[in-house]
This record gives structure tokens, sequence and C-alpha cells, in this order.
């Protein structure tokens, strides 16, 4: 959380973003009443990672084993630290941002992923909350010596006001 009240909450299982709120508090992802968050299937909301596939079967040789949108949301992330900045114009003397990042590797896996998925690789995923926003980036390492196809994906689930009639 910033001073100014922007908000952010991850799990560690599938280093999902669950809840994304602005300086006012209003939320801006949408997460299912139904959402398990205890770790026991996919979060249905907020902003899952979709690696190293997004559908099932995708005509690769590599990824044919693997589920849809494989098993980087369904694989505990380690948290590797969290980093922050100051902004020149900040009058409170708080942190402006707020940068948090996760890894996974082979090493992180489940014995069944590993059997699907046989590569080394490896992941760092950021999330930098700021008061302009929200951002996600990912790192995608092949730390083996053979060549694979991927797919990677920040399946967002937005939280939006729907208005209908006149």
């Amino acid at each position: 959380m910033l001073p100014t009240g922007e908000a952010v909450e991850i799990l560690l299982y599938g280093a999902t973003i669950i809840s994304w709120k602005d300086a006012s508090g209003a939320e801006k992802l949408f997460l299912s009443s139904a959402a398990k968050l205890d770790g026991s299937k996919a979060v249905r909301g907020g902003i899952p990672l979709v690696f190293p596939v997004f559908g099932a079967g995708s005509g690769s040789e590599a990824t044919a084993a693997l589920p849809q949108h494989g098993f980087a949301r369904t694989s505990r992330w380690e948290f590797l630290g969290k980093s922050t900045s100051e902004g020149a114009g900040n009058k409170d003397g708080g942190d402006s941002s707020v940068k948090l990042d996760f890894g996974l590797s082979q090493s992180n896996l489940g014995e069944e992923a590993k059997k699907a998925w046989p590569y080394a690789f490896g992941l760092i995923y950021s999330v930098t909350l700021g008061r302009e926003g929200l951002g996600t980036s990912i790192v995608v390492r092949n730390e083996g010596s053979s060549g694979w196809e991927f797919q990677v994906l920040m399946h967002s689930y937005l939280k939006v006001d729907v208005c209908f009639g006149s």
C-alpha cells in the first residue's frame, strides 16, 4: 500500500493479483465470489498468469501434455523481494511506487508439471504499484540447452461499471 491509498494484493499461489485499489479505495479488478483463494485451484478473477501455453493442445509437441493455461497460475511462486521509489514531488515523504518481484522455476513445480514440461526455465514476474497505475512485466529465461516454444499472458479481469438505457 502506498501512503496515498493505492493498494495491491497478490497471492503466492499463481502469483495472482487478486486486488488493485486506487487512492480512493475503488477496486479495479473483478474477482468471482466463487473464487478459491486457498491454492486448491486456479483463481477466477484478478490477474492470473498463463505460461507456457494458453490453450490446451496448442499444436506444439512441447506443450501437448500441459493443461489449458499451463502451470504458472497453479504453482506456488517464491517472493523475491520488494523495492520502493520516492517521487521528487512527494510532499508526504512516503514512497511513490512499490515493486514486488516473484519467481518460478522448475524446482518450484509439482511432479506432474515437471513431467509435462521437462525444460529448465526461470520466470521473474514484477508488479509495480504507483500513483499513476499498476504495471506488470515478466522475464522468461531458458536455463537449459534445448530450445522450446511458449506463450505468456496476463489474463486481466478488469472491473467495469456497465450502464444500460438512455
